[in-house]
C-alpha cells in the first residue's frame, strides 16, 4: 500500500515524503502557532518545525 500525506492545514496529497515536507515549509510553516502531527500509522506526536518532524519520521517510521 502506499503511503499517502495529506496537509491538515490545507489538504493538499503528496505520495512523497519529501515533497508533503517541502510544502509545509514552503505554505505554512510561517503561520502563527504552527504545529504539525505526525499521524502515521495513528503516531499522534506533533512538532512546530519541519526539521523535528523529519527527524522524528525517519526514526520512527522509516522501513527498516
Amino acid at each position: 500500500m502506499e503511503t499517502i500525506f495529506r496537509c491538515p492545514i490545507c489538504d493538499v496529497v503528496k505520495f512523497q515524503l519529501s515533497k508533503y515536507l517541502q510544502h509545509l515549509q514552503l505554505l505554512h510553516h510561517h503561520l502563527p502557532d504552527f504545529r504539525i502531527v505526525c499521524d502515521i500509522d495513528g503516531c499522534k506526536r506533533n512538532y512546530t518545525t519541519i526539521p523535528g518532524l523529519r527527524t522524528h519520521i525517519y526514526r520512527k517510521h522509516r522501513a527498516e
